[in-house]
């Protein structure tokens, strides 16, 4: 298992975006990532949006994304870590959460209703 699994769909998507403008120098057209990725134009529209606000949020002020007519460009400093962002959206997703939480309490009775109290869900997620 890759520990990009642990991520839920559309945060696992809006990553692979980031990564593959991160390994194409910085700059990939949109019909390939598109392509690549099996999403719209929109669809794209809207995960970079969602991309910058999540840099944004995690004090990357200096790392922008920015759209041009064909192409997606990625501007960042010398201190733009995708490692560390991975790891912090892996950190935020229910799957690594529940994980942690049955690994940490592996000698305790568990019910369905404990664990989705202690992880603020539904039983239906």
């Amino acid at each position: 298992m890759f520990k990009e699994e642990l991520l839920e769909k559309p945060k696992r998507i809006k990553l692979n975006i980031l990564k593959k403008i991160y390994l194409n120098n910085g700059k990939i057209s949109k019909s390939d990532l598109c392509n690549n990725l099996n999403i719209s134009f929109p669809t794209l529209r809207s995960y970079i949006k969602e991309i910058e606000f999540l840099l944004k949020s995690n004090n990357y002020e200096n790392t922008h994304i920015i759209c041009t007519k064909n192409y997606i460009l990625l501007k960042s400093d010398k201190n733009f870590d995708l490692d560390k962002l991975t790891s912090i959206l892996i950190q935020d997703s229910l799957k690594f959460k529940l994980f942690k939480y049955l690994f940490e309490k592996n000698s305790l009775p568990l019910s369905t209703v404990k664990i989705c109290n202690e992880l603020n869900i539904s039983k239906s997620t």
